[in-house]
């Protein structure tokens, strides 16, 4: 994620997508997904990239300040 220009938000700007990920979900997991990203208007893709990219933000976050 990456400030807007002239604002406090972060907005999520997509790098290129070179790699594929396959993998089985619970159900419940997946419909959660869904129902995000249908309210956010995004993609599941994008909604588990973010969810992604957020916990190992936060991991190296915690490690640089050990």
């Amino acid at each position: 994620m990456i400030p807007c220009d002239g604002c406090n938000t972060m907005h999520y700007m997509p790098e290129s997508r070179d790699c594929q990920l396959t993998l089985r979900l619970p159900r419940r997991l997946r419909d959660a997904i869904d129902r995000e990203a249908e309210a956010s208007m995004r993609s599941a893709a994008d909604i588990v990239v973010l969810a992604l990219e957020e916990r190992y933000a936060a991991k190296r976050t915690r490690t640089r300040s050990k």
